[in-house]
């Protein structure tokens, strides 16, 4: 049972804009539950490698990211089941159904210049072709300026005429369909696009659009950031890989072939609207 309203603000802000704010979905208790998770990982890895079948610890430039967790910690499950995250997205972008694809736990460290993330849209990296493929940003901290803040380029979602190649792939040929992206940095400094800073707090959700331009500015606090970040699918996705395309583990093992329908033993439905 959805607790959380969404408005037609919402609705609209992430439709015109590419992103929006749904505050308090998730409560302290919880974010302090998944952020400790992570500080024990942390502790207990000193080095990139794979912590299951299906997760795999990373740790580059002043970072440490844990990928899809779901597929075998039962706590981050049951944690998006509680807060009904997938019908708070589904109300948001106007989805009949969501599929649950990855999720992922990022870390900054407090190390300066060298953990910032470089503008980039999620969709140059999706195996998937759809018309709802979201990603939710859950801080599991408060976030100040100070705090490499998720900053979004507003209205960016509305170019779709290609997918602009990920930071890093840079060393490979383009695919058909793809380009190198603009100087983004430029542009705001000439004011040709505006830039949303999303400083907000523990436990609000930033859902935003696949084509929507995202990044942020290195990590100045005195603390770490920890965000946990989500990534979901429309019934009608179809499977479409790239050379660009990320891969999770779970899915090199999978019989799909280019085309087909997502089924519910890898992307499970978290929800799925009533008649």
């Amino acid at each position: 049972m959805l607790t959380i309203p969404v408005s037609a603000t919402h609705r609209a802000q992430y439709e015109q804009e590419g992103a929006t704010l749904v505050e308090g979905v998730a409560g302290r208790g919880w974010t302090r539950r998944l952020a400790a998770f992570l500080e024990e990982m942390i502790a207990r890895n000193p080095m990139t490698r794979p912590l299951s079948d299906n997760v795999m610890f990373v740790r580059r430039n002043g970072c440490v990211y844990l990928e899809a967790l779901f597929r075998d910690f039962a706590l981050f499950r049951t944690f998006l089941e509680t807060i009904h995250l997938a019908e708070v997205v589904a109300e948001v972008i106007g989805a009949d159904a969501l599929h649950l694809w990855r999720d992922e736990m990022h870390y900054k460290e407090a190390t300066g210049d060298a953990n910032g993330t470089p503008w980039h849209h999620g969709v140059a990296s999706f195996p998937f072709a759809g018309a709802h493929m979201p990603t939710v940003w859950i801080p599991l901290h408060d976030i100040d300026p100070d705090q490499a803040p998720l900053r979004t380029i507003t209205a960016s979602h509305l170019r779709r005429e290609a997918r602009f190649l990920p930071p890093t792939r840079e060393d490979r040929a383009l695919a058909p369909g793809y380009r190198f992206i603009p100087d983004f940095d430029a542009m705001i400094r000439a004011g040709d696009v505006a830039v949303r800073t999303w400083t907000v707090r523990a436990g609000d959700a930033v859902i935003f659009h696949p084509y929507t331009i995202h990044g942020a500015a290195p990590l100045h606090g005195s603390r770490p950031r920890i965000a946990y970040t989500t990534r979901w699918l429309g019934a009608d996705t179809t499977w479409q890989p790239n050379p660009h395309c990320t891969i999770d583990q779970a899915l090199t093992r999978a019989d799909l072939a280019p085309g087909d329908l997502l089924p519910e033993s890898l992307f499970p439905i978290m929800y799925r609207r009533r008649p």
